[in-house]
This record gives C-alpha cells, structure tokens and sequence, in this order.
C-alpha cells in the first residue's frame, strides 16, 4: 500500500513539474515575443521620427527584398553544390570500381571514345545505338565505355537485360540508378531530382545492353519495332542512353543514333582469349586466324572451342573446321557431341526438352521449376546431373534470378539450332522455323535433307515461297551445312539465288557471303561472281562486292577451277580492251566494273593457289595492263579507278598473308612495288604502301625494301601531301622490332576503308584516321561531282583529275575555301566543290562516330598533329557537314 502511494505521489510530482515546465516554456516565449514585437514597434517610431512613412516602408521593402535575394542565392548554391558533390562521390566511386589495379586494359579506346564524344555534342540526339555483330565481344566494350564515360566525367548507369524485360526500359534505368546512388553513400539528396539534373547535363549515361533483348524469339520486324518502342520511352524521359543492339535492330526512324561495332581483328584477340595474343607466332597466328572466323560466323567462343586451354593443332583444326564446313555445320555438329543418348533420359534428351519448353513458352530460356514441372520423380533426379555436364561442355548456363535459377544457351545461335532440329521432328515442315529465325530454318532443312537424303529436291523447295529478308543467308548456311556434308555439290540455278538476293538487304548481302563457307565455293562461285558484273554490280553496295571478292579470292583454288577461263579471257580484254576513263559512255556495258571487280580478287587468289602458275601469270598480266591509269589528258591509258582497285586487291592479299603467316608469292611483291612507285594516282600509291607494310609485318625480312620505299616516295617532289605525311605516321614504325609489327598494324592500316568508316576507324592511331578522313573526302566529293553532269564525259573529268593531282583541293586548304566550298562554285583547278554537289557521302559513307572521332582527336591538337594545322579548320568544317 505504501509502495502505491509513493508511485502515486511520485506520478504527480512528476505531472506538476512537467505543467509547471510547459508554463514557464510558454511565458517565455509570450515574453520573448513581446520583447521583438517592442523593439520593431520601436524601430518603425524612431524610423518615422526621423522621416516619413514612405521612406520607412521603401527601405523595409528593399531590405525584405534583400533578404530575399540573398536567401534564394544561398539555396540555389546549397543545391548546386550539394549537386556537384553528389556527381563528385559517384565519379569517385565508379573510378575506384572500374579503374581498380589488375582490371584488364581497354581492348578498343579509340571506338569507345568516339562513342562518347558523339553522344557530348550538345546539338544532337543525347543517345548512340551501337549495333555489335555477335563475335565482337560487345561485354568487354561495354567496359570500355564505362571507362571513357568516367574520364568524360559522366556517371554510367549500368541496366540490366533482364531487369528491362522484366518492368520496363524507365523504371529499369531509375531502379539501377538508385543502387548506384546508394553504392556511392549519396543518400541525402532526392533521387529524381538529382537524376533529371544531371540528365539535363548529361552527366549521367544509361549504358543498355541489348536494349532490344527480350525472353521472347521474335522476326526481326517485330525487334526492330521492340526497339523503337523503347528508344521512344527513353527519349520521353529525357535520360541519355548508350544501348547495344544486334546488327540490323536499328529502326530507320533512329538511324541517326547508329554506330556500328567493330567485330573482334587481330587487335584485340585478346577480348576473345583471355591471355591475349600469345608469345609464339605460330599460335598468334592460329589465334588470329580463328578470331577472324568467328567474327565472320557470328559464333561465340564456347561453341566453337569449348576447352578453355587449347593447344596449337586445336587452335588451327578449329578455324580450319569452322572455315571449310561453315557456322551452322560447326553448331550442328557442337549439339551432336553434346547430345548423350541414354535408356530413358540423357543430354540428348535434356535438350530436345529444352527446346520443347523453349518453343512452347516463347522465350529465350527456360525456369528450372519450369523444365522439371511436367517430369516424373525418377527423371527429375537425373537432371541436376544432366545440367552440370552440358554446362561442361559449354552449351548452357545457368543464371540466378529473383524468381529462381534459369537455364539459358550460352550462344544464341547454338540455342536457335537446337529449336530448329525440333520443328524437324515435330513442327510443320518450315512453318514455325521461317517466322522464328535463320538459324533454326537452316537447322530445320539441313535436319530434313539428312534424313531423306535428298537434298536436290528436299532444301530448294523449302525456300521457294520465303523470298523475304533473312532467307537468304538461312539458303547459304543450309546449302553450306549440306556441301560439307556431301548430301550436294550442285547449287540451284542463278535466278534462283536472284529472288532471295532481290529480296534481301545489304545486311542480309553481307552476312550470307561470310558465313558462307569454303566447301560452298565452288556451286555458288558462278552466282556470286554475277553479282560483281553488269547490271548486278550497280545495284550491290561497295562492301557487299569487296566481301564477294574476298571469298571468291580467299578460297582461290576453288574459284578457280570454276571462273578460271573466264577471269582469264578477261585479263585479255583488259589488255586490249576500251577501258579509258573518256570512253566509258562509248561501251554499254562498261567492262571496267568486271575488270574492277578482278583487281579485287587476283592478289588474293595468286596467294591462296600455292604453286598454280596460271594465276600468278594472270596477275602479272592484269597489272601491266592497268599500271599505270589514265590521266587527265586522255592517253588511252585504262581508268586510274581500276589501278586503285588493284592496290586495294593487294591490300587485301597483303592482310590475309599477314593474318594468316602466309609468305607472299614474288608476283604479289612484284605488283605491290610496281604501284608503289609507277602508279598514277596518289590513291594507289597509298594503298599500295599500306599493302607492302602488311607484307613487311608477315615476312619481316621485307621490312627494310619497305622503309625504302616510304622514303623515297615521301621525298618526291611531286608527292601528295596527303601522302607524304601518311608515310611519315608509316615511317614511324620503323623503329618498333619487325617481330612486334603483326601487334600493332591495326594503329597504322585500315584494312578496309568502307568497315574503318563506319566503326569509328577501329584502333586506327588518331593520326592514321585523320589521314582516312582527308582522303575519303577527296575521294567523295570527286565521286559527287561526276553525278551533276549529264555529260558523262565532262563528269568523269573532275573525278581523274582529283585522283592524280599532287595538290591538295583548295576547300581543304583553308578555312575560308571551306566554308565557302557549300555556296560558291569552286575555283580551284580541281573543280570539285560547289552548291550543287548535294550530298558528297554516298560513294563511301563516312558515319557520324567517325567523323565524332576525328573531331575528338582535332580538339587536343598534340605535339604529332602539329602537320595538321594548315589545313585543321578546312577539315573540321567538312566533317561537321558529315554529321549534320
């Protein structure tokens, strides 16, 4: 009882001295209130004491305003600064992440760094779509621009595929943004007031790959409108993007935001073997070799080498296999070893099932839960184990996510190949394979053809009722599969081939000729060799012939056994014909296209036939013919067009002995020589300078005939200056050991100036790709200029004069000429510029990322482009003209 009121009183004690508490708080604030009401009352007497009332209130009014300001400047600094240190701390923090010691080298900087200069220009589109052909090691790209984004000082917001099929590209791109504010320790700020600031700036980049990506198989009309979609909420939330799609998923309407990817060369092999080039040229050889392959296929690693320490002779039967049988050969022949048969379930069965689930659910991969849902209790022990040994081999993967593991196919093409032998056992014969991809109808008819042995009736009648984009490259791996095979050695007839090229795109032109493989060669060598003469050659793109010739030269002696008579009857033409540049509106049809398309092929096909004599002599033949072009003055000489053509031949030939450690025959040397000093124009003495430094970096004892010919060709009077400053970047290799040259030519020599183009120039050197930028202007406005003449002999002029004059043009020269080139006539000899050219890009289209790249390497103006300066603001100018 005592205890009770003692709490009781200690409780009311308590209660009085908290009501006396709040009282005495309340009086004093009643009296601290009063005391500041007495003061200004106060002020304001004394204030109209010593004035009046409109001077008091005026004062009071610019006071308050004051205080306004004041205030407004200290909330607008508090944000700007809490802002800029927000950016600071996340900077910080992806540059300790990405940048730590022993993270791998950047594989290509330079594409990586013209990605972000296209995206900082402040006048176009805050977003770039790279598209990146599979082979091209898109993830370790996906780093490098991580690390040029940092060093731009703009935070790179890595999203997730799966997260963006999940809920959507926007709240994807916020969600994983979150995590990185929170990964940084910037909490104290609001999230989307802090992402819509640094958008507006564009400091902060959602770096997207696959942003076409989804579970779901879809044609590529329907990814391409995917994409379009998800582009299109991207934009309408202001977030600046850089997304990685697959080759042709730009929709048209996004063309401008197009970059393409520059597949895996010798450069960077080491982003397809880890270790990197090896020590051993032999096996850097077969390493190169094999990447080249691969990037042609479009395979991944694991499907077509599935040991992860291989030795030589895996490393060459591997490229070898991959080269002669083709891309769907090689997969299909992946699944039969990976296909263990069992008494009731086995790895076999495993991926008939998994290409069941995959067909009946539509989607790219299959939930664990999902694949064992339907399975009785004895099959559902067996499959952990049946899993495990197909991941072994490199077939699937197994990923973990929120709503459980899934079970995925490492390569996309390994996994459309498995679905297509499905729909061979079970589907309608092509109907679900033509709407789901080229590789399952590929797999599908080469599936029906084995077993009916029948391949001159089964795979030709397949097709006929699918011309429409991507058959045709679905036809060359078919036909390739059933050529190694042996099911078939005899190709359907030209217009048959015809219907599905008409209905193909340059793209689809593309990948059908390098996928196809060698032991296609000699059926369809009569087909492809149509597509380089006329008509057909008008209508097929530079970089779709310049392919076609490759592989119609890389495979030399089965091409020529088949075209041989007649590419030799054509030298003889050459030698005899009418081939002047003044003469080609005389002879319809123009043989030059032919003879252009044969200066491609010959060095290549003189070095791939060994020992055969016929070529070699052809070779010597058609040089002699062609060298030296014609110039200006009309000296029945053929067109200098052709005689660049050879040099660019030889520069083709050049890089497969180079890739390849092949020796060149003494007739290829002899050619490369001959051009290098008797050539016409300053065009093929250039290419051909690239050629010998090529053959320099296979056969290094060539090295120092070289080194003499770049010195004496950069000290001729009459030497471009184009030219001779090229020779200089050249002449600087001169002092790396000749056992090191096959690592570094990819920073001197453009293997192909159509693909160097459009993917940024590759790992060109900053210097190199200025030089590749002069002259594709040259050579384009020249091309422009033969088109506004409907005098075909005045139109041909301007075009032979540019290609053999040792000047520069005078809209080059100066920055005055230049921006004047657009809307005065020219008044240079040349004749070049003008108001009527109208677009200069189409005979070999610069890309906007190239022209970034150039521009990014201007603007830090180093010690080694000092050679520049003369002619930089000239050169400027017409590049942002390219990319507007």
């Amino acid at each position: 009882m005592n205890r009770r009121w003692r709490a009781l009183a200690a409780g009311l004690a308590f209660a009085r001295r908290r009501v006396a508490a709040q009282t005495r708080d309340h009086w004093v604030r009643w009296v601290t209130a009063g005391v500041l009401g007495g003061l200004l009352v106060a002020g304001l007497a004394l204030a109209v004491g010593l004035g009046s009332w409109r001077t008091t209130v005026a004062d009071v009014a610019v006071n308050v305003a004051a205080s306004a300001i004041v205030a407004l400047a200290a909330v607008v600094l508090f944000v700007i600064g809490t802002r800029h240190q927000a950016l600071k701390r996340l900077l910080r923090y992806q540059r300790q992440t990405l940048m730590a010691p022993g993270r791998s080298p950047e594989n290509r900087p330079n594409q990586a760094r013209a990605v972000v200069a296209q995206l900082r220009d402040g006048q176009r589109h805050a977003s770039v779509l790279v598209e990146a052909p599979a082979g091209s090691s898109r993830a370790s790209f996906i780093q490098d621009l991580e690390v040029a984004l940092v060093r731009a000082g703009i935070v790179a917001v890595v999203v997730p595929e799966h997260r963006i099929d999940q809920v959507g590209v926007v709240p994807a791109a916020t969600e994983r943004f979150r995590q990185t504010i929170v990964g940084a320790g910037v909490n104290e700020v609001p999230l989307l007031t802090v992402l819509e600031a640094l958008a507006r700036r564009r400091r902060v980049v959602m770096l997207i790959d696959g942003l076409d990506g989804l579970h779901q198989p879809m044609d590529r009309r329907s990814i391409t409108e995917l994409t379009a979609s998800r582009i299109a909420d991207l934009m309408a939330a202001d977030l600046p993007f850089l997304a990685t799609v697959d080759l042709g998923s730009t929709p048209e309407e996004w063309e401008g935001l197009r970059v393409v990817l520059a597949a895996v060369d010798q450069s960077a092999t080491a982003t397809v073997f880890a270790g990197g080039l090896a020590a051993d040229p032999n096996r850097s050889v077969a390493e190169r070799k094999l990447a080249i392959a691969m990037q042609h296929s479009l395979l991944e690693l694991p499907t077509v080498l599935p040991q992860t320490e291989p030795g030589l002779d895996t490393l060459e039967n591997a490229a070898d296999r991959l080269e002669r049988n083709g891309a769907l050969w090689v997969l299909l022949d992946t699944i039969d070893q990976a296909g263990r048969p069992g008494p009731a379930t086995g790895t076999s069965w495993l991926l008939e099932h998994l290409a069941r689930k995959l067909v009946l659910m539509e989607s790219t991969y299959v939930h664990r839960a999902d694949l064992v849902a339907d399975l009785p209790e004895s099959a559902r022990d067996e499959i952990p184990d049946l899993i495990a040994e197909l991941e072994e081999s490199g077939v699937v993967t197994q990923e973990h996510r929120p709503a459980g593991p899934v079970l995925r196919f490492v390569d996309a093409e390994l996994r459309e190949a498995v679905v297509g032998l499905w729909f061979a056992r079970h589907g309608r014969p092509y109907r679900q394979s033509s709407r789901r991809s080229r590789t399952a109808l590929a797999a599908e008819i080469v599936a029906r053809v084995r077993a009916s042995r029948d391949a001159a009736t089964v795979w030709p009648a397949a097709l006929d009722d699918l011309a429409r984009p991507g058959v045709l490259t679905a036809a060359g791996d078919a036909f390739g599969a059933l050529c190694a095979d042996g099911l078939t050695d005899e190709a359907p007839p030209i217009d048959w081939w015809h219907g599905h090229w008409t209905a193909s795109n340059d793209v689809d032109r593309t990948t059908f000729v390098r996928r196809l493989p060698a032991a296609a060669c000699r059926p369809c060598a009569p087909f492809l060799w149509s597509r380089l003469t006329q008509p057909e050659f008008a209508v097929n793109a530079r970089l779709v012939r310049r392919n076609i010739c490759r592989y119609l030269g890389s495979n030399g002696q089965d091409s020529w056994a088949v075209l041989g008579p007649q590419w030799t009857a054509l030298v003889g033409r050459a030698e005899h014909g009418r081939l002047a540049w003044f003469e080609r509106h005389l002879v319809q049809p123009w043989p030059g296209s032919a003879v252009g398309s044969l200066c491609w092929i010959l060095p290549l096909l003189a070095l791939t036939t060994g020992e055969s004599r016929e070529p070699l002599d052809c070779l010597e033949r058609l040089a002699a013919a062609t060298v030296p072009g014609g110039g200006p003055e009309r000296d029945a000489r053929p067109d200098v067009g052709l005689e660049i053509s050879l040099a660019e031949g030889c520069k083709d030939a050049a890089h497969v002995a180079q890739l390849r450690g092949l020796a060149a025959p003494e007739q290829l040397w002899a050619t490369v020589v001959l051009l290098a000093e008797t050539a016409r124009s300053w065009v093929s003495r250039m290419v051909a300078m690239q050629a010998a430094f090529l053959l320099a970096a296979a056969e290094p004892d060539r090295a120092e005939q070289v080194w003499s010919l770049c010195s004496a060709e950069r000290d001729a009077p009459g030497t471009h200056p184009v030219v001779r400053r090229y020779l200089d970047i050249l002449m600087g290799a001169s002092t790396i050991p000749t056992v090191d040259l096959p690592y570094v030519v990819n920073r001197y020599v453009w293997p192909d100036d159509t693909e160097a183009l459009e993917a940024a120039g590759g790992e060109l050197g900053d210097e190199a790709a200025l030089i590749l930028a002069t002259t594709t202007i040259i050579l384009n406005l020249g091309e422009a200029r033969r088109r506004v003449y409907d005098d075909q002999l005045a139109a041909q002029y301007p075009r032979v004069r540019s290609l053999v004059d040792p000047t520069m043009p005078a809209c080059l020269s100066g920055p005055m000429t230049a921006m004047s080139s657009a809307s005065v006539p020219c008044a240079c000899p040349l004749s070049l510029c003008g108001p009527d050219l109208g677009t200069v890009s189409d005979f070999r289209p610069m890309s906007r990322v190239f022209a970034y790249r150039c521009l990014s390497a201007m603007s830090r103006v180093s010690t080694g482009l000092r050679w520049l300066l003369p002619w930089r603001t000239a050169l400027m100018l017409h590049l942002r003209r390219a990319i507007s």
